[in-house]
């Protein structure tokens, strides 16, 4: 009976088709050199097929089922196709006899991830002139593997995924075939090179690699560790320069962005406390329409509480009917003081800033007077008055203080009894005034 077939040269051009034969001993099947550009198959009763050449054949198409039934097969040939964008992880499923794989000038610009999965038998895997610079493909089921060819691509290094591959390969006397790629030799490659050093014994033909540098010079690889000498030193210092540059735009960066929120820090803080109490309801949405809970928000350190509450709430309070807010009365329980701060800003017609030596020194009265100072300037009415509450000496003022004076928004308190009532009545008009 026939074991043998060739079809070579025929020029034979059509599809082919699902076709099932019938009782044979056929071993060797040579189709190569014609047209055959799709096989849809599957091609059916093939069970002693071991070897078959399908190469040149313009083949752009191999239908997922078409080798289902070669359940012998041991060599496949089917390099000088056009099978780059159509081969798929379900191609060689079945093929678990394979003992070598043609797969070189099909255009292949990348690997399905499990294209060679279960092909436990195979010993050769040619992936030679194609168009690879990286590997995809996971080949750890490929544990007798004895040469893989990837010559002639466009591979720059084999990274590290892949080499991790070979080295838990389980076949100690894995070959690889590397000539004809456009080798790197520079920083970015040096690993890949200390690797390859290592696997020196397994390469073909290492004296006939070459790479280029990073000044594009090309190097032979025969004197690679020369190579790798070279570039630990040049690659050294690069890499001092590189993290000292980093580090130095890092403290750039850091010191710019540092500078920035420290110079709208009150800004910052007015507008996320603007949010927050608007997302819990603590403001009223219509802002514009000038209605406001307090007179006044009364803005003082703790050592003057005293003249606060009495004489304030005596005076402007019960006399003159204004609605202030007072810290230690007005204050909602439980919510932050920032919180209440700008609460009570937005509250109030105006904020009266207490000024006294002990109102400079305090952090929280200095927060009051930004705060206010931003409600200034995003609502646009005019919101600070200052109480005089003691004589201090010029250079003892904060800048937006003065600025204030210079503005003349500011009261003197004096202790003289008919001054006091002068006090009160200016005061009592400047807190209503708009």
């Amino acid at each position: 009976m026939q074991t043998h077939a060739n079809f070579s040269n025929e020029k034979l051009s059509y599809t082919i088709p699902g076709m099932r034969f019938g009782k044979n001993r056929l071993k060797i099947l040579d189709v190569s050199y014609n047209f055959f550009t799709r096989w849809v198959g599957p091609v059916v009763g093939f069970h002693h097929q071991e070897f078959v050449d399908g190469s040149h054949n313009y083949c752009d198409f191999i239908n997922t089922h078409f080798f289902d039934d070669f359940i012998s097969l041991r060599i496949l040939n089917i390099s000088f196709n056009y099978l780059g964008y159509t081969l798929h992880n379900e191609t060689f499923r079945k093929l678990f006899k394979l003992e070598h794989l043609d797969l070189s000038n099909n255009k292949l610009s990348t690997l399905p991830r499990d294209v060679f999965k279960g092909l436990e038998n195979l010993q050769y895997l040619s992936v030679g002139s194609n168009f690879l610079n990286t590997w995809n493909a996971n080949i750890g089921d490929l544990i007798n593997l004895e040469l893989l060819d990837l010559s002639d691509n466009l591979f720059e290094q084999l990274d590290v995924t892949f080499r991790n591959q070979i080295d838990d390969n389980g076949s100690n006397g894995l070959k690889m075939k590397l000539h004809k790629n456009p080798w790197k030799c520079t920083c970015e490659t040096l690993s890949f090179l200390k690797w390859l050093d290592i696997k020196r014994s397994s390469v073909y033909d290492v004296q006939d690699l070459l790479c280029t540098g990073s000044n594009g010079g090309q190097k032979n690889m025969s004197n690679l560790q020369d190579i790798i000498m070279e570039l630990e030193k040049s690659c050294a210092s690069y890499t001092g320069v590189v993290i000292g540059m980093l580090s130095v735009i890092m403290l750039v960066l850091t010191f710019a962005v540092t500078s920035i929120v420290y110079r709208y820090r009150w800004k910052l803080r007015y507008l996320y406390y603007v949010a927050r109490n608007r997302h819990r309801g603590y403001l009223l949405v219509k802002e514009e329409e000038e209605e406001f809970e307090f007179d006044a928000f009364i803005s003082y350190a703790d050592e003057d509480r005293g003249l606060v509450v009495r004489n304030m709430r005596q005076r402007i309070e019960e006399m003159q009917g204004l609605k202030l807010c007072i810290l230690h009365r007005d204050f909602l329980v439980g919510e932050t003081i920032a919180a209440n701060i700008l609460n009570a800003v937005k509250s109030s017609r105006k904020t009266v800033i207490v000024l006294s030596r002990h109102f400079l020194k305090s952090y929280w009265c200095e927060y009051e007077v930004e705060m206010a100072k931003m409600e200034s300037i995003f609502t646009g009415r005019n919101t600070l008055l200052v109480v005089v509450l003691e004589n201090i000496p010029v250079k003892d003022l904060t800048p937006d203080i003065m600025m204030l004076m210079r503005q003349d928004s500011y009261v003197e308190y004096t202790d003289d009894q008919d001054g006091q009532e002068v006090f009160w009545q200016n005061l009592e008009r400047a807190i209503r005034r708009l």
